[in-house]
């Protein structure tokens, strides 16, 4: 049976490096989803992998189109498709900041399609908060970065043999505080980002009246006034970067 791992997180934070080193582990093949490395030519400035990089390890997605070709998203989006579903998904790692918003995003839409595939958060984050978060979004892991690539393997390997686990390096000692929803964080990612409550709603599509709820319920477990107020607490917390 093929095995998918799915790497998101930001940009320069070794997702590449990290994918390769998890595809010889447990003999996968990697698709690229890096909208510009599709491009032929484009190799320096998105620091695309050479082939002794690869290590002999199979990568979809590069190297498609040249470079004055135009692409859609939705043609991307196809591709990226087609690919993925000639695989039996296994596991994901995703990072929980993502530049577009949080990566809670990505586990609860994962979780919709399938509830077999173990889901791995990384992050930079440690506040115990975001392990209870990570546990209700229907993640089976969350580590932190600090962790040696052999621990993050031997974390992907657990999650894939046992499903529906969950373990952490967060110790059970540090205090789980606010009780704030998977919703309710990304609420606050974008809050933190200046985002209007019609922003939040569009971008996460829920109502703008869904959205004042979500905000109430934010102020009142970090007991603050305003929204200025609850950034503030969270980054103080470390709730947020």
């Amino acid at each position: 049976m093929s095995k998918l791992v799915i790497i998101s997180g930001a940009t320069a934070t070794g997702k590449s490096d990290l994918a390769v080193e998890i595809a010889k582990e447990i003999g996968a093949e990697i698709i690229s989803a890096d909208s510009m490395q599709l491009y032929k030519g484009m190799d320096i400035g998105t620091a695309k992998l050479s082939m002794p990089e690869r290590a002999g390890i199979t990568h979809h997605l590069l190297d498609l189109v040249d470079v004055k070709t135009d692409v859609t998203v939705s043609w991307y989006q196809e591709q990226a498709r087609a690919k993925i579903a000639a695989f039996n998904p296994q596991a994901i790692i995703v990072d929980l900041n993502l530049p577009d918003g949080s990566g809670l995003e990505i586990v609860q839409w994962v979780r919709k399609f399938s509830a077999d595939v173990a889901i791995i958060i990384l992050s930079l984050n440690d506040p115990a908060q975001f392990v209870k978060v990570a546990r209700s979004s229907g993640a089976n892991a969350y580590l932190s970065k600090s962790q040696s690539m052999s621990e993050i393997i031997s974390s992907v390997n657990f999650a894939l043999s046992h499903p529906g686990s969950f373990t952490s390096t967060i110790t059970a000692d540090q205090p789980l505080d606010f009780d704030l929803t998977a919703r309710e964080i990304e609420v606050l990612y974008l809050l933190a980002e200046g985002a209007s409550n019609l922003d939040i709603s569009l971008k996460l599509f829920i109502s703008v009246s869904t959205v004042k709820t979500h905000i109430s319920a934010i102020m009142r477990k970090l007991q603050c006034a305003n929204r200025t107020a609850a950034v503030k607490i969270a980054r103080d917390h470390g709730l947020l970067l």
